[in-house]
């Protein structure tokens, strides 16, 4: 039986706010970090740029994995795999890069 009526539009409604919010806020602090906070001394340097990264590319892969999919269903898979996969790397790397200057590694 397929779910029709209001409860489950209004689900959708709320998900579709929650997750485009979520999404918007990582984005927007990820360019903080690159651009404000790391000038003006709020952060490292070395720390605001690998947090930016990671901060848009997860803003990035939510807004993918949970709306652009659902929002265009016909969408082609290999377009919708690949920016997730590039989101998720820029994270993966962004992560990565911090632990390497946290831990030391990085000089």
């Amino acid at each position: 039986m397929p779910r029709t009526g209001y409860s489950h539009l209004l689900s959708g409604v709320v998900i579709f706010s929650l997750v485009a919010s979520w999404a918007f806020v990582m984005v927007v602090l990820g360019l903080l970090c690159l651009t404000e906070w790391g000038e003006r001394g709020l952060l490292s340097q070395r720390i605001a740029t690998p947090l930016g990264l990671s901060l848009i590319g997860l803003g990035q892969f939510v807004f993918t994995a949970g709306l652009a999919c659902r929002l265009c269903p016909r969408a082609s898979r290999l377009l919708t795999d690949s920016v997730m996969a590039l989101s998720f790397g820029l994270f993966v790397l962004g992560i990565a890069s911090l632990a390497g200057i946290i831990s030391g590694v990085a000089a």
